[in-house]
């Protein structure tokens, strides 16, 4: 048997076929990387910190930052804030921890998780989720179930209109 010559189509449909049949590799999901800034400074000195400032205008600014005296200088700001050990927390990235403070910029006072936390309980803001299943258990019982279903009623409206067919044909004189 003579091969016939492939043209162009057909080259690029086997082509196609092809890439289509190799198996994909899988993309890893990416994870948040420190900023270089940062990265520089993570041989972590004595007595510094990574501070997440919230700016006024909804920014955000990552650095390091020396501790000194319970305080930290904010250059930009020209500010001292508070950074006892009350408000560090800690990040952890690839088995290293890192101390950080969430500092809004308008506050003396870095974000207190303790405080956070017992304001979301006093506003039942929590993401708790049996305190969600047994609301939704709570409205299940107080709302009151129908008897009649969907189904049911079709067999009631047509045992009424059976009845009064053969209501009417009494009445008319008809057979039944």
């Amino acid at each position: 048997m003579e091969e016939k010559k492939k043209d162009l189509s057909d080259k690029i449909a086997d082509k196609v076929i092809l890439e289509l049949l190799k198996p994909k590799k899988d993309k890893k999901d990416k994870n948040f990387k420190l900023p270089r800034k940062i990265k520089s400074k993570t041989k972590l000195k004595k007595g510094y910190c990574m501070v997440i400032i919230l700016k006024t205008n909804g920014n955000t600014l990552i650095d390091m930052l020396p501790i000194d005296n319970e305080m930290v200088y904010l250059k930009e700001t020209d500010t001292y804030h508070v950074a006892s050990t009350d408000f560090v927390g800690t990040y952890t990235q690839q088995n290293k921890q890192y101390p950080v403070i969430i500092l809004p910029e308008w506050s003396l006072k870095p974000l207190k998780r303790h405080e956070l936390f017992k304001e979301t309980i006093e506003n039942k803001e929590l993401a708790n989720p049996q305190r969600v299943i047994i609301n939704a258990i709570k409205m299940a019982q107080l709302k009151p179930k129908s008897m009649l279903g969907g189904s049911s009623m079709i067999w009631i409206i047509l045992g009424i209109c059976v009845a009064l067919y053969f209501v009417y044909q009494m009445f008319t004189g008809g057979t039944v």
